[in-house]
């Protein structure tokens, strides 16, 4: 498994996208607020995707839309 330096912001980002087609289908307004400087972190950056799908999927699904 290859750790490399990652803004995290970015991976989330890329996550969201992946993500977009189910949050739009919800009619879910996703607000994103990140800090003014970029948080480094060392990790699998595919890994890390996968990890944070899980968690917005889970999100998606606990919400009740009716």
């Amino acid at each position: 498994m290859a750790f490399e330096r990652l803004i995290l912001q970015n991976v989330i980002d890329e996550t969201i996208t992946v993500a977009l087609d189910r949050i739009t289908l919800k009619q879910i307004k996703l607000k994103v607020n990140y800090p003014e400087f970029p948080c480094f972190i060392s990790g699998n950056k595919e890994k890390l995707k996968i990890a944070f799908l899980n968690i917005i999927i889970n999100a998606i699904e606990a919400i009740d839309s009716d």
